[in-house]
This record gives structure tokens, C-alpha cells and sequence, in this order.
């Protein structure tokens, strides 16, 4: 097959790095193959290492992030990471402001978030938001057995179900409750063990669980899902270090073997 000759123009080349190669390439009717192997050459970064204006983050939580994302021409998901990373809630959380009437409210549940929210003119994701306020199970959930100790379907119960599920596979210890990890996270302070950043806390093992380590409540602390994304299968105490540094990373693990002592007391 002959290979496809393109004369690149200087208002083409304008456009690589403005936006992703595939709507790159949607606009200029070229194969996206193409399209990354010219900015390529020109040394020009993909837009997931663009420079945020003030402009641009201006619109974040303004609009769903796929509308967001469209509007700068970049991908959804490098927009919902910038909003992560600035601490801005979600369009459809905002949507907390929202005044739900009683009638409203008892819609949630009893059909998909999706369907609800195209029968009250809302968005899909201001829905979802209020149900969990409230602790109303989805549909799907209404069917499912809570963890012991757990009354609704809040967002720390459907997180320690899906540990739960992942530990049973993984065949390793599983012994946390749902008090030992409230009281965690209010040991804690409700922030990030690392970070100390007030964000939706996941559970973090401190020995990795890709290494054996356990769901118990001597390896597992709060952790925001930058800081447990970013740690990985690394052990807690080698990448404080390597992430926050000397000074800092000793003040963190200080602050958490004060915790697990406490815990084993």
C-alpha cells in the first residue's frame, strides 16, 4: 500500500499539541497514526502535559468535564484530573445547590440515576450526588447485602463491599470492620494520612496487597486517591520518603506509627 504523502502546512503544524491527535485528525481528515508522528517530530508534547491558564480552569466544574473537555478540545478524562488537582467539585455536585422538593426526593432510587434525572430536567451526576446525601441505595444496591456494622449504602460502605470482594479473591487476610476504619479516619482527622488533604478517602495498605499485605486495621490508613494512586505496590514508609522528602516523610511516618501504636495499644 502506498503510503499517504501530506504536505504539511504551517496552520496544520499551528493545530498539533492544541488539542488530542485523534480530533486533530477528525478536523484535518488524516489518520490519527499520522497526526502523532508529525507533532512528534516537531517535538511538540500531547496535550495531557498542556499549560493550564487561568482561563481554562476558569471552566472547570462549570460544566460537566466532558462538556469541558470538548470546549478546550482535549480529553475528558484531563480535565476531570485538572478539577481533582484544584479541589473543584464536580458540576454535578454543585448541583447540591439544587432545591430538592420532598416529591423529588422520592424518585431517587426507585429508578436509574440517568432516568430520574432526565425526568426532572437535571444532570445525571447532581442525581447521583443527592442519593448518596441521603443514603438511598441504588436499584442495583437494594439488592446487595451490606457489611456488617454498615446501616445505608454511603460511599465508605460501598468501598469497604468492594475491598472486601477484592480481598476474598486475593485470599489474604480480611479482618477490618467498618468502626476500626471510621475510627482511622477520624484519628486522622478525616484528611489524607500522607498529604493531609481533605478529599474522599480510600483505604491504603501500608504493606502493599500485591505483597501479601493484609485488610486489617494495622495496615490499612485513610489515603486520598492521589497519594494511593501515585504510592502503588511501593511499601508506605520507602515512598514517603521518595515522594515527600526527608523532613516531611519523617513527620508522616511518625504521625502514622503514633497511629498503629495506638491501634495495637
Amino acid at each position: 500500500m502506498r503510503k499517504l504523502e501530506i504536505d504539511w502546512t504551517p496552520e496544520m503544524d499551528a493545530l498539533l499539541g492544541t488539542k488530542t491527535d485523534r480530533k486533530i485528525a477528525v478536523d484535518l481528515g488524516l489518520p490519527r497514526r499520522r497526526v502523532g508522528q508529525r507533532r512528534r517530530e516537531l517535538g511538540i508534547l500531547p496535550i495531557r502535559y498542556l499549560k493550564w491558564t487561568p482561563e481554562m480552569d476558569a471552566l472547570l466544574g462549570t460544566m460537566v468535564d466532558q462538556d469541558v473537555a470538548d470546549e478546550l478540545g482535549i480529553e475528558r478524562s484531563t480535565a476531570f484530573y485538572r478539577r481533582e488537582e484544584l479541589g473543584i467539585a464536580s458540576f454535578g455536585r454543585q448541583g447540591a445547590e439544587i432545591k430538592w422538593a420532598p416529591e423529588m426526593e422520592t424518585l431517587l432510587g426507585t429508578k436509574k440515576d440517568l432516568d430520574i434525572a432526565e425526568e426532572l430536567g437535571l444532570c445525571q451526576k447532581a442525581v447521583w450526588w443527592r442519593r448518596q446525601e441521603l443514603g438511598i441505595p441504588s436499584l442495583k444496591e437494594q439488592n446487595r447485602v451490606l457489611p456488617e456494622g454498615v446501616l445505608c449504602w454511603s460511599g465508605e460502605a460501598r468501598q469497604i463491599y468492594r475491598a472486601r470482594r477484592r480481598h476474598l479473591r486475593e485470599g489474604v487476610l480480611n479482618t477490618l470492620t467498618y468502626e476500626q476504619w471510621k475510627y482511622a479516619c477520624e484519628w486522622f482527622d478525616n484528611r489524607c494520612a500522607y498529604c493531609e488533604e481533605k478529599a474522599f478517602l480510600t483505604e491504603d495498605h501500608l504493606r502493599p496487597l500485591s505483597d501479601g499485605g493484609p485488610r486489617t486495621a494495622l495496615n490499612i490508613i485513610p489515603a486520598c486517591g492521589s497519594c494511593n494512586s501515585s504510592k502503588g505496590p511501593k511499601q508506605a514508609h520507602l515512598w514517603i520518603y521518595e515522594h515527600f522528602g526527608m523532613t516531611k516523610g519523617k513527620e508522616i511516618v511518625e504521625k502514622i506509627v503514633a497511629y498503629l501504636t495506638e491501634v495495637k495499644g
